[in-house]
């Protein structure tokens, strides 16, 4: 990230940290409603509806990935800064906590993460394919529908588990 904002920096001119990252912030939130934005789009020539209906319809399939990677984003939070909780308590009462403050390590955070974003992509295919079901009966109309919105949920996939890959921050 902190490449982000100085690349941002050298290119624009502006100074400010919040400026920038509020504008980098803005930009990574308005990727994915564009791409789903795109991928209504895509579906819109095949099914015969409107992009805007299949925007909000399928929208709601992002919802299993979304949780899923913000749940696993904050496992994160919990299992390496899990026992800060009790060094904070023990502070209270005169106790000297040393070591780290993780309750396990990187690696098993890692893998936990990954299954949980697998777990997410896959709710999420499973909502497009439902509403798919539901909605359309002809297979053709199915299939240029789930197209798109399968793909899109691929890429949002993947780009949750590169952002993963990257070292996260602990806050203390």
């Amino acid at each position: 990230m902190e490449d982000v904002l100085a690349w941002v920096n050298r290119v624009t001119g502006i100074s400010s940290y919040p400026i920038i990252f509020t504008a980098v912030f803005a930009v990574g939130v308005s990727v994915p409603v564009a791409l789903l934005a795109l991928a209504a789009k895509v579906a819109a020539r095949g099914n015969l509806e409107g992009t805007r209906q299949n925007f909000a319809r399928f929208g709601y399939a992002l919802i299993p990935l979304d949780v899923a990677a913000h749940v696993a984003h904050n496992l994160f939070h919990l299992l390496a800064e899990g026992k800060s909780v009790f060094h904070t308590v023990g502070a209270l009462f005169g106790q000297q906590a040393t070591g780290s403050a993780a309750l396990v390590g990187n690696g098993t955070i890692q893998v936990l993460q990954f299954a949980l974003l697998a777990l997410g992509l896959i709710g999420s295919w499973y909502t497009v394919r439902r509403i798919a079901h539901r909605r359309y009966l002809t297979p053709a109309r199915r299939r240029s529908t789930l197209l798109p919105f399968m793909t899109l949920i691929g890429v949002l996939g993947a780009l949750n588990v590169v952002m993963f890959l990257f070292p996260m921050a602990h806050r203390m």
